[in-house]
């Protein structure tokens, strides 16, 4: 399945960060909300429409993941961006992202996708690149109930990918960092793409 050729595949459920609370609820592992809806969290506010709600997990804990989704439709992408249905086997790298939806039905929607984030014992790993970590116990916050990543995080990811939205997520979310996540955000920048020109607005 192209995910390019099916219009259908990108037929989101309306979805807020709230609700994902419900559908998680009793999963054991932790999770957080990640991507745009991660840094309104963070702000407080809505700052711009969201098409789709990220979560982000933790790779070995995929299998309590299945186990929670074991009745939903359950799809992983591969690296050319096609979607393969997921039997629970275990993804390895570069594989990081799992789409998850409530029927099988074709036309259904889909309800979030599932970001595998690695670690090493206590610590958060970027990417697998073990030159830009965090401990565990502070790539999140919490607003309301809900677990989002911090937005330092969450940048950082937007970084790879210089499009008009993730200019517009920096640009508003820059001035909010505390001095600690704007310090590393701009350390782990300069580690995965040196001269990047977020670099120089957090100096």
């Amino acid at each position: 399945m192209d995910t390019r050729d099916y219009a259908y595949l990108w037929a989101w459920e309306p979805l807020l960060p709230a609700d994902v609370t419900s559908v998680l609820h009793g999963l054991q592992a932790p999770w957080w909300i990640c991507g745009g809806w991660a840094l309104d969290l963070f702000l407080g506010r809505e700052t711009r429409r969201h098409d789709d709600l990220d979560v982000a997990v933790l790779r070995q804990d995929q299998p309590a993941l299945f186990r929670h989704l074991r009745d939903w439709d359950l799809w992983y992408a591969t690296p050319e961006h096609n979607l393969r249905p997921w039997d629970g086997h275990h993804l390895e790298p570069p594989i990081d992202g799992i789409w998850a939806r409530r029927s099988s039905e074709p036309y259904a929607p889909w309800t979030c996708e599932f970001l595998l984030n690695e670690h090493s014992d206590d610590a958060w790993i970027f990417s697998g690149n073990e030159a830009v970590t965090q401990s565990l116990a502070e790539v999140g916050a919490e607003r309301d109930g809900v677990r989002f990543l911090r937005p330092e995080i969450v940048l950082l990811f937007k970084s790879r990918e210089l499009t008009p939205k993730n200019e517009a997520d920096f640009a508003v979310v820059k001035p909010q960092l505390t001095r600690p996540g704007s310090s590393w955000l701009r350390h782990a920048i300069e580690v995965i793409n040196p001269g990047h020109p977020w670099s120089l607005r957090l100096s």
